[in-house]
């Protein structure tokens, strides 16, 4: 038995062997075996891998009819000796020569069901980048599985053998997206994965929208969503489940025309019984095709967007599925989403068409617009990969984000039983949160009262404390020993500032108070007990034990 089985389809790929596996002849680890799956090649890629393994005992040949990477995987699956499965593309290869010893040294020592490394991304000058989707490990650690992010780079894992052959985990018979189908199945029958802080694959990105070239492989790409979200159905994986949806969603995007019926037809017959899911994916194939007559492919007449204004005038928006309700009329509200608009803000004519897809895409509970360069440059460079975050996320300038304009999600107004005038109650209750990066409108709005923000956070002190909220409460007092003491005195602080920003200008200039009177009060204190040490001195000076021995110490001091 081998220790490490590493398998390779090989379809048409004569140019770019040599490089794939090579990098597994100059892993460190001994007692390995390459299985290349020859997959019907016609460019001689079957005389390079015979001439290999000839020379080498460790690689190993077999040859099917093109029937895809899936298939050959399988094949390989079926005749590995090793002790652990890993896999390896012909158009890619290890980095690290001794990965696969590190990640089998975990793999064994932990009895380990799967073993993960890091995954770079790599151009055709051998040009590194980081795959931002998936972290990236400086530790070997544990994690649960849906702390791996969303299924994808399988490649980056070793697995144990007899863990894939008793649960039977093959590659699905699909010609798109068979990948993460693979891994969602494994990492839904674990509990914990091993990391190991090493780069072992370099991965050769290709489009995956420019592989979706017919009507067979556009289905087949749609069924592999439905697949992943039925294996990672467990509540555990909510988080990866809506990372994956909105990379569904967002495929209408990449696809563009071409194909875009195709993948209509093949979304409404895989995901005709989950109504939201095929509602939001037809909504959002309307707002990418409304200004082409791919839009006559869905029909899409009622309300989506429900503007609160005392405005009566038309809005002149691209995007016409929306309302405008009245103030004094908001139970005739019709929209899934609602925008409290300023009669004085002037909007630009894509506003609303801009904001129903991120929402939309998001499935998020609120969006903020940034209408400054504010929440921006807050937000860049962090995270925007994950596309939605929660009142943790942005705890740390809250409070600058309740002035900005929004969008709500109306059934989620409805649920936590809110009305658009608690839009620091709203931020602490959403579960998704969204942003739009694109100004727009004329400015922020007016800052919400000081006095209501205190009411507020005394009113959900507790639930904010079960999930780690002491930041919010400490904008008001920054010793949480001192809250209950301070508070009185607080709320006449927040009373007599003009905004936010006097206020918190005003309490940075208490606590420098608060520092000062504390030095004072340590310098008071040292002086009388350099006072003390002084007078005892004094009296040991004068004692008569002192004087008495003043003899014998010159004497000590001549030795």
């Amino acid at each position: 038995m081998s220790k490490v089985s590493i398998i390779m389809p090989v379809y048409n790929d004569a140019n770019l062997l040599d490089k794939s596996i090579n990098s597994f002849l100059n892993q460190t680890l001994d007692n390995i075996e390459l299985i290349c799956v020859n997959d019907g090649s016609t460019d001689g890629s079957l005389e390079i891998l015979n001439s290999y393994s000839e020379e080498y005992e460790s690689v190993k040949v077999l040859t099917q009819s093109n029937q895809g990477s899936g298939k050959a995987r399988n094949y390989g699956i079926s005749q590995a000796q090793g002790e652990y499965i890993g896999f390896l593309d012909a158009d890619d290869y290890f980095i690290d020569n001794d990965s696969l010893e590190k990640l089998y040294e975990t793999a064994i020592k932990n009895d380990a069901l799967m073993v993960t490394g890091n995954i770079k991304l790599v151009d055709d000058n051998d040009k590194f980048s980081q795959f931002i989707y998936l972290e990236y490990y400086k530790d070997y650690k544990v994690i649960l599985p849906q702390e791996y992010g969303i299924p994808w780079a399988f490649y980056k894992n070793i697995y144990k053998t007899e863990f894939i052959q008793e649960n039977n985990i093959l590659f699905p018979d699909l010609l798109r997206g068979q990948d993460p189908v693979f891994l969602a199945e494994i990492m839904s029958k674990m509990d914990k994965i091993y990391t190991v802080p090493t780069d072992f694959y370099a991965y050769f990105y290709i489009d995956g929208a420019n592989q979706c070239n017919t009507e067979r492989k556009r289905y087949d790409h749609m069924m592999h969503y439905k697949m992943v979200f039925d294996y990672l159905s467990d509540s555990k994986f909510d988080e990866i489940r809506h990372l994956f949806r909105y990379k569904m969603i967002s495929f209408i995007s990449m696809m563009g025309i071409e194909g875009g019926e195709d993948i209509l037809k093949a979304t409404r017959e895989i995901f005709k019984d989950e109504s939201k899911l095929l509602n939001d994916f037809e909504t959002a194939f309307y707002l990418k095709h409304m200004h082409d007559n791919l839009k006559d492919l869905v029909d899409l007449d009622d309300v989506k967007i429900s503007i609160v204004s005392d405005l009566q005038a038309d809005l002149n928006q691209t995007f016409t599925n929306y309302e405008i309700v009245n103030t004094n009329s908001l139970n005739q509200i019709k929209g899934d989403y609602i925008y409290l608009h300023n009669s004085s803000e002037k909007l630009d004519e894509d506003f609303l068409e801009a904001a129903y897809k991120n929402i939309l895409y998001n499935d998020s509970d609120i969006l903020i617009f940034s209408t400054d360069s504010l929440l921006k440059n807050k937000l860049k460079g962090k995270r925007t990969y994950k596309f939605t975050f929660d009142y943790e996320y942005i705890k740390d300038y809250i409070f600058e984000l309740i002035s900005l304009p929004k969008l709500y999600r109306k059934d989620f107004l409805i649920e936590e039983g809110l009305d658009l005038n608690n839009d620091l109650k709203a931020i602490l209750r959403a579960k998704r949160i969204s942003y739009q990066r694109k100004n727009y409108g004329n400015g922020p709005r007016d800052e919400m009262d000081l006095n209501e923000i205190f009411t507020t956070l005394m009113e959900f002190k507790d639930e904010i404390s079960d999930y780690d909220g002491d930041y919010i409460l400490n904008h008001i007092s920054s010793d949480e020993d001192l809250f209950n003491a301070q508070k009185i005195f607080n709320q006449d602080l927040i009373s007599s500032s003009n905004n936010f920003d006097e206020f918190k200008l005003k309490y940075k200039m208490l606590n420098l108070e608060n520092e000062f009177n504390t030095l004072k009060n340590q310098n008071k204190n040292l002086k009388k007990q350099n006072k003390k040490l002084k007078k005892l001195n004094s009296q040991l000076l004068n004692s008569t034990s002192w004087k008495m021995t003043k003899p014998l110490r010159k004497i000590r001091n001549l030795k």
